[in-house]
């Protein structure tokens, strides 16, 4: 089992490591994914007040 330092080491090479920033989840939150739709992706909630308002809504 590696070390923490190991593991932050191992954080910071993790080339999908910038992908968290499409995500709504707090900075000191480790998230595992299970049986779950996964984290909230970042743009969601706009997207689904402009597919509720915009489209649905005047359609």
């Amino acid at each position: 089992m590696p070390t923490s330092d190991e593991a932050g080491q191992l954080d910071a090479a993790d080339t999908l490591g910038p992908l968290r920033e499409f995500f709504r989840l707090p900075a000191d939150t480790v998230y595992l994914d299970g049986n779950s739709l996964g984290a909230l992706a970042a743009h969601i909630p706009d997207r689904l007040s402009q597919v509720l308002t915009r489209e649905w809504g005047t359609r």
